[in-house]
């Protein structure tokens, strides 16, 4: 006999064990969902198999930002970067400690640079000034114990080789021998200054005028 069939409900939600008529109510349930009709009796308008081979739908919008994931393991030490700029200048610092006293110095000359006034030499016997424009034969202490010895002399008969020409005068004598070459009219000779003052020709030609012009030091 014919009866209707109830597509508002769905009798598996509430049964178990489902009748012929209850199974019906239950497939035409489901069929109304599957196709969103209004009725189990209304065609949807695609079929299954349209919707498998349909276009393909627009994008759809982005969904939220997922929940932050575990920290991951410690990655390589990267590349050292570029130097940086240098920094600002740092405050002075303090004074250091005092040194250590330094070695002393050499002394140092006399604090007086005024050489004292020539004192004339003692001539040996035949020996003169040489007068005109030659300075006289005279000696001075410069500073300290330096002595500077000047002029020319001539003598009247012919130079004997070790003969003393002048003496300085007392005070003036070097503690040692010293020797000079000066000029003499015929190119040079040599002098002998001695620890007693004297001044000794140790070689010369023949010539008689001898310029006297050294410098020497007392110790």
């Amino acid at each position: 006999m014919p009866f209707s069939i109830d597509d508002s409900t769905n009798p598996s939600d509430t049964h178990a064990n489902l009748n012929l008529i209850q199974s019906l109510n239950t497939m035409a349930f489901v069929l109304k969902k599957i196709t969103g009709q209004a009725s189990w009796k209304v065609s949807p308008p695609l079929s299954l198999g349209q919707l498998g081979t349909g276009d393909k739908g627009e994008k759809g919008d982005t969904g939220a930002q997922g929940i932050q994931g575990l920290k991951g393991d410690k990655g390589d030490i990267g590349a050292t970067g570029a130097q940086g700029i240098q920094g600002l200048k740092g405050d002075k610092g303090d004074i250091g400690a005092t040194g250590t006293a330094g070695a002393q110095g050499v002394q140092g000359l006399p604090g007086s640079t005024t050489p004292e006034a020539w004192q004339d030499l003692v001539l040996a016997t035949n020996w003169t000034n040489n007068g005109g424009n030659s300075s006289t034969a005279q000696c001075r202490k410069i500073v300290g114990s330096l002595i500077e010895v000047k002029g020319t002399i001539k003598k009247s008969t012919a130079l004997v080789a070790g003969e003393i020409v002048a003496t300085l005068p007392a005070g003036y004598a070097p503690t040692k021998d010293s020797y000079f070459i000066t000029w003499n009219n015929n190119g040079h000779c040599r002098l002998q200054l001695g620890s007693d003052g004297t001044i000794k020709v140790t070689a010369t030609s023949v010539n008689t005028l001898i310029a006297l012009s050294f410098m020497f030091g007392l110790n």
